[in-house]
């Protein structure tokens, strides 16, 4: 075999090679668990900028709210990460993560949030130290964050909340308050016979 035969099957061995591990890595993320794949991509999404930092103006005075983390990812796509938040008691009764077009984002997901309560943009820090203090108080009282938090909260690890001398008041005098439907909103119509 000549040098430049030999180069040459060198170079196709080693692409076959590449195309085989290529291969290996897209039939693995085929067979990842559905939190497999949001943690996946929540990690990704670190490497964009934090896009908004949205809470409910009155979310002490209804006790309840969704509060969304965004960041902008390429192809004017946003990357959510949303937490169903109770000030009174329970700490973060729900979240998720969602990667929608920057259209969709401002047309459903905050127009459809800010239709219970208007949103505030607050700094990347406040909305941290927010959650975890939040995390805390229910941890005082025995209820504990909902299971996806902890794929979910990755989406501000690169966060220093520290940097955020803002205190929060929780519960009532410092105890939490659950109500029997689970609702902590004044104007709640909810039948509570």
């Amino acid at each position: 075999m000549t040098l430049n035969a030999k180069a040459k099957q060198k170079k196709m061995t080693k692409k076959a090679a590449k195309r085989k591990t290529k291969l290996k890595e897209k039939n693995a993320s085929l067979h990842l668990s559905p939190q497999e794949k949001t943690t996946r991509k929540i990690a990704r999404s670190l490497d964009y900028p934090i896009y908004q930092c949205l809470i409910p103006t009155k979310l002490f005075e209804y006790g309840i709210g969704h509060l969304i983390f965004a960041r902008r990812l390429s192809n004017d796509r946003i990357g959510i990460a949303a937490f169903l938040v109770d000030v009174l008691a329970l700490g973060i009764k729900d979240c998720y993560y969602d990667e929608v077009p920057e259209a969709t984002y401002h047309l459903s997901i905050k127009d459809l949030i800010s239709q219970v309560d208007e949103l505030t943009e607050v700094e990347p820090n406040f909305f941290k130290r927010l959650i975890l203090e939040v995390i805390r108080f229910a941890r005082s009282h025995d209820f504990e964050p909902h299971p996806d938090y902890l794929v979910v909260k990755k989406i501000f690890e690169d966060v220093d909340e520290t940097t955020c001398e803002e205190i929060f008041t929780f519960g009532q005098d410092g105890e939490p308050i659950v109500l029997e439907h689970g609702c902590h909103d004044p104007h709640c119509d909810h039948d509570h016979a």
